[in-house]
């Protein structure tokens, strides 16, 4: 009989490796492809210092600094984890590879990072110097790479779960001078946590920041292993999970932002799903959407803003003001949102309470899309429809990975100042969304 560990995919002895070269995912590209183009240009010295520009695959330049400047102990396993997949992302890596790579390369670092998964302990803060620890990250991202492409290290194979849902994602500056949106899309769990009760369950979630991107990266990093923990806690309730979730997850960025003086805040519009149910969970303007025919696409949240009269009357009562500034409500004059998370000079006027909402899944259930407000906002349903719309006249059905990319990129063109960020969840075969529009292919 099979070891508990061995069941929950820790035993490195028994695990299943990828074969690097062999082994394609929806793309069509292996490993190997994906490794090589990302990594293809990069330059070494540039590598040596990494506040410079230095060049990726696609002849595209990024730059590199610090997001932090302490890294905490219990904090360290997932800011490490976020730092590399952030960067697979940048090199155009799929999800599911950024995550494969960050999760292998930090337990292969965990000691020289000091990074090791560990609980929150509320009133433990102890620091490290961040700078230092991010540039060791990212210079060491190249030579792990090169050993998983010669064989002296292993990445291991993609969970069949992973496919229950497939999935989309994109996200895109825009004319912003920074990038301060984050997005997550884990199908199931079991790819980063082999513990997790159900790996019938998948994550995901969009992440807006305002004021810089610490609070939506720090969402980005640490929502996975807090909904694990209260699924492991309770597996029979997803509204109940999500919602622990996030408010552990409140706590946590609560200290940091109180540590670490940050100022920043975000959003966060987040779907937990298995086969019977989506749950939505929300603080903020981010937006979630469902497709269940040809021409109903129905949005399922409710903005958290000032010109909510039900909010309105919350940020009263809790001692704020409504001002017009620059012909918009904003919360004592500063802020457009009237929840957030982060933004803990606001409090208690911004709440960080998450609103959820259960739907119970059927089969007319094609399509759930997750958006910041540089989508939601610009484009009433109608038009985000169209993208979806558009996309699938256009483009064959094994192309669903691309209807991101297209919405984003639709919003650009269509006039979208800000950062645009999407994660598209097909809610049955993506085939079955082109049949549904007539397109049969």
């Amino acid at each position: 009989m099979a070891s508990e560990d061995v069941i929950n995919g820790l035993d490195e002895k028994n695990r299943t490796f990828i074969d690097v070269k062999q082994w394609k995912d929806e793309t069509g590209k292996s490993v190997f492809q994906h490794l090589t183009e990302g990594f293809a240009g990069d330059d070494e010295a540039a590598l040596q210092h990494p506040t410079k520009q230095f060049a990726v695959a696609d002849g595209a330049v990024l730059r590199y600094r610090a997001p932090f400047i302490r890294v905490i102990k219990h904090d360290a396993y997932f800011d490490a984890f976020n730092v590399v997949v952030e960067s697979m992302l940048n090199r155009l890596s799929p999800m599911w590879l950024a995550y494969t790579f960050a999760d292998a390369f930090v337990q292969v670092h965990a000691d020289q990072l000091t990074a090791y998964r560990q609980d929150y302990v509320e009133g433990e803060y102890h620091q490290s110097d961040g700078g230092t620890w991010c540039r060791q990250i990212i210079t060491s991202m190249h030579a792990f790479a090169k050993r998983i492409l010669s064989g002296e290290e292993n990445l291991r194979v993609r969970p069949a779960e992973w496919e229950q849902f497939p999935i989309s994602c994109e996200s895109e500056k825009g004319r912003r001078q920074k990038q301060e949106d984050r997005m997550l899309a884990m199908p199931t769990l079991s790819l980063v946590f082999p513990e997790v009760s159900r790996s019938d369950v998948g994550l995901m979630a969009v992440f807006d920041g305002h004021g810089g991107a610490e609070c939506s990266a720090y969402c980005c990093a640490h929502l996975p292993a807090e909904f694990v923990r209260a699924l492991n806690a309770d597996p029979t309730s997803l509204e109940k999970a999500l919602s622990c979730a996030f408010e552990r997850l409140d706590i946590r960025l609560f200290a940091r932002c109180e540590n670490e003086r940050w100022r920043s805040g975000t959003t966060a519009v987040a779907a937990a799903i298995d086969e019977k149910s989506i749950v939505i969970a929300w603080i903020g303007d981010s937006a979630a959407y469902v497709l269940t025919s040809p021409d109903n696409l129905r949005k399922v949240t409710r903005a958290h803003v000032p010109s909510n009269e039900e909010e309105a009357r919350r940020v009263e009562q809790d001692g704020g003001q409504l001002l017009y500034i620059q012909g918009e409500l904003r919360v004592n004059g500063v802020l457009n949102l009237t929840r957030a998370l982060g933004d803990i000079g606001g409090r208690p006027m911004i709440s960080s309470r998450a609103d959820t909402l259960v739907i119970e899944r059927d089969t007319s259930h094609y399509l759930l899309l997750l958006t910041c407000d540089g989508i939601s906002e610009l484009f009433n349903t109608a038009e985000v429809l169209d993208m979806v719309k558009s996309f699938v006249a256009k483009y064959n059905f094994k192309q669903y990975y691309d209807l991101s990319d297209h919405i984003c990129r639709a919003a650009l063109s269509g006039g979208s100042i800000d950062n645009v960020t999407c994660v598209a969840v097909f809610l049955r075969p993506p085939q079955d969304l082109w049949e549904l529009f007539g397109e049969k292919q």
